[in-house]
């Protein structure tokens, strides 16, 4: 452990003796529905003691990362260190513990999605069963069950044909989505994982300190993202306004 000596630095500021080395960090995209498949199955492990325990999050918070999800925008990205070589290769997981928990979670039915969830707009594409030459449908064995073939439903110019959807998810489990979401849920792909190798002890508890410096935004800063750029930018002006900075008490 790194003990702190009082009166001469915060842990954060510890003179770690790291130099240079051949460490390597690789970018994997692997599907939510694989990386939930990889903590089943042992590849991805979540119990590193030196990581905080799971469920830290609102259940709002957990909400709102779901729906992130949903509308496709992406997440930060999680970090892990691998460990092994060959088939006996294992990641440990650093970073995102929260976000990977909260998301296999949802995935077990474990809590339903906050009554706050925004509702979620989809296009989609308006798909019709596919008629054989005597105008009969046409069926395959699909999963052991003989399901009819749908085939996009084209415009007069030959263009495939899309509808908006809207989805309420507010107070859903997971085995309660639309299949659309269920295959959006499993399928993204928009939360890179950073997969460090060959990292030392050292290395590693510095990665985890860097990892964990980001503040929450304050209702202030959160008000000037909703407000917009322009907006926001004149709030700005105003704030740095001479009467405000100089000449006044108010904050």
């Amino acid at each position: 452990m790194m003990a702190r000596k009082p009166g001469i630095c915060k842990y954060e500021e510890k003179d770690y003796e790291v130099v240079y080395t051949l460490a390597e960090t690789r970018i994997d995209t692997y599907s939510l529905g694989q990386l939930l498949k990889d903590l089943r199955n042992g590849k991805i492990r979540d119990d590193m003691s030196m990581q905080r325990d799971a469920n830290q999050w609102s259940p709002k918070d957990k909400s709102m990362l779901m729906h992130t999800v949903f509308v496709n925008l992406s997440i930060l990205p999680i970090s892990l260190i691998q460990t092994g070589t060959g088939g006996g290769v294992v990641k440990l997981l650093s970073d995102g513990k929260q976000r990977l928990s909260n998301f296999a979670q949802y995935a077990n039915n474990e809590f339903p999605l906050s009554s706050a969830t925004p509702h979620v707009k989809m296009r989609r594409v308006i798909k019709q069963p596919k008629l054989d030459e005597e105008g009969k449908q046409i069926k395959e064995l699909i999963d052991g069950k003989r399901r009819v073939i749908m085939e996009p439903v084209l415009d007069e110019n030959g263009n495939i044909t899309t509808e908006e959807v809207d989805y309420k998810v507010a107070g859903k489990y997971f085995s309660e989505l639309p299949d659309a979401l269920k295959d959006q849920f499993m399928s993204y792909k928009c939360m890179p994982q950073y997969v460090h190798i060959n990292y030392s002890d050292e290395e590693i508890q510095l990665q985890m300190l860097r990892d964990n410096t980001s503040v929450k935004m304050t209702p202030a800063q959160i008000g000037a993202v909703l407000c917009g750029d322009d907006l926001a930018e004149w709030q700005k002006e105003f704030r740095d306004h001479d009467l405000f900075l100089n000449n006044s008490t108010w904050t």
